[in-house]
């Protein structure tokens, strides 16, 4: 009653009960720390929703209620302190620490004296170098924070509890020796970072049945990235969040989807692999999210993809893909190429089919392309002098071409990244174009030479040190030139298209 003196802002907690006032356990906390009792064993964490604090008549006070606080208490086995407590009416414990000299293999124990070791806290583990395996027991289904095992450079193998349902973010990142995990067969999360940088770690199997339940994975972003050891590897259910969760992963070959339905809501899964093939079947799915999924895969050789729509940049970089391998048969039925599919792939000749739907930006930004040809009766797309054009929009230019290049007179507008990847002695642009898009000119090129008074965007030509534009002393290029430090010639001028 005296330490309730002057605290009337606390009286909003009470409650009358017959003639004692009840207060509620969300102030005990202040009252028990202001005595220093909660140190005592008499704190509240995590206990009883009807603990409440008895003011009676008579200036005493008791603790009452159906479930009032359990002391904690931390027993240490070998290296490893464990922390004891109950739990919903069940006695639990968890892992808190581990001694920094521990070493050779951490066997954490199942129960202590009737507790059940259910949870290991975060970075406990992370940095110890003596330690070279640990065996994660059955009873643990939880890890409560992350890097639980990070940055332990001499740890080679996890056997993890086959009722831990998720693998916590940076739960291994950087263990540089690890070259074993058993995972748990009833695992439905990978997070992110979880085994980033194990660059000796080979799995085979993520996923699986268990008691004839099928678990779907999550595989968080960057969750192997770097694990160049990885060579084949089976997933069953799978949902990718995150981009990177196996890019760079250099060695790995074969990727097979048990179930034929993965979902990809991030980017660069398979980025710079070394996957041969991709096999994708109706199910597979590409959020908006997704890009790059298989950029610069260099030893991709063939594409069999099935009622499946493609996502933006998916086969970037695979150099050594030909078109005449890739079978995409949903082209038509989701309306199109997305953005940089096919990007700084080699393809002297590029062919697009009369069904082709919408080209995104840089679709066909190939390397080395002598000409493109469009199908007879494609109502989008046209070839001029072997440049791909929609309406009267460059949208492809024909990298492979040297020499001299002149823009068809049809041309009144270039698109963004349409001439990249080229090497040519001049460039001529007649003044019936008006509009030069962003990032729309970057070649090697010695002469761009503008007849008329084109509107060029922001970073819209990008050329080297030697580069000389010649145009008009008063057109909006020379104004461009000026700004962006390009040399500029106002007196060999092109006279335009005879």
């Amino acid at each position: 009653k005296n330490w309730l003196s002057g605290k009337e802002s606390y009286l909003t907690s009470f409650y009358k009960n017959n003639n004692d006032l009840m207060i509620n356990y969300a102030i005990i906390t202040a009252f028990l720390s202001e005595f220093e009792l909660a140190s005592g064993g008499i704190g509240v964490n995590g206990h009883g929703d009807n603990l409440n604090i008895k003011i009676s008549l008579d200036d005493y006070y008791t603790i009452t209620g159906t479930n009032p606080p359990k002391p904690e208490s931390v027993i240490k086995i070998d290296y490893v302190k464990y922390r004891t407590f109950e739990e919903n009416n069940e006695k639990v414990a968890e892992v808190i620490e581990c001694d920094d000299d521990a070493e050779g293999v951490i066997s954490i124990v199942s129960s202590l004296s009737g507790y059940k070791v259910k949870y290991i806290s975060g970075h406990v583990f992370e940095g110890i170098d003596g330690i070279n395996e640990v065996i994660i027991p059955d009873s643990v289904e939880w890890f409560k924070g992350s890097h639980v095992f990070a940055n332990c450079k001499n740890l080679k193998k996890i056997v993890f509890s086959k009722n831990l349902m998720f693998i916590s973010n940076n739960c291994c990142e950087n263990d540089v020796s690890l070259e074993t995990v058993v995972l748990p067969v009833k695992l439905s999360e990978i997070q992110n970072y979880a085994f980033s940088n194990c660059k000796k770690l080979n799995i085979e199997k993520i996923g699986g049945t268990y008691d004839g339940l099928t678990y779907e994975v999550i595989i968080g972003g960057h969750s192997f990235y770097n694990c160049e050891n990885i060579k084949k590897l089976s997933i069953t259910l799978s949902r990718f969040e995150g981009d990177s969760s196996f890019e760079n992963c250099i060695n790995l070959e074969s990727v097979e989807f048990e179930y034929n339905k993965p979902m990809f809501n991030g980017s660069y899964t398979f980025r710079n692999t070394a996957l041969k093939s991709v096999e994708l079947t109706r199910g597979t799915v590409f959020d908006a999210r997704a890009r790059g999924t298989y950029m610069d895969c260099k030893k991709l050789v063939s594409v069999n993809m099935t009622g499946v729509k493609a996502c933006p940049y998916m086969f970037a970089g695979c150099i050594s893909l030909k078109l005449e391998n890739v079978h995409i048969d949903s082209i038509g039925e989701f309306k199109g190429y997305p953005s940089g599919i096919f990007k700084d792939i080699p393809m002297e000749t590029v062919y697009i089919e009369k069904n082709s739907g919408q080209i995104g930006i840089e679709a066909f930004n190939t390397i080395g392309t002598k000409e493109y040809i469009v199908e007879e009766g494609n109502q989008s797309y046209s070839a001029i002098d072997g440049m791909l054009v929609q309406g009267a929009n460059l949208m492809q230019f024909n990298s492979g071409r040297t020499g001299d290049v002149i823009i068809p007179k049809q041309i009144t507008r270039i698109s963004s990244s349409s001439m990249t990847n080229g090497s040519i002695d001049a460039l001529y642009i007649h003044a019936g174009v008006t509009v030069i898009d962003p990032y729309a000119i970057s070649l090697d090129v010695k002469d761009i030479y503008f007849e008329g008074n084109t509107i060029p965007f922001d970073n819209s030509i990008i050329v080297g040190e030697n580069t000389v534009v010649h145009c008009k002393a008063d057109s909006r290029v020379y104004k461009y030139c000026i700004d962006n430090n390009i040399k500029v010639d106002t007196e060999n001028l092109w006279d335009g298209i005879n």
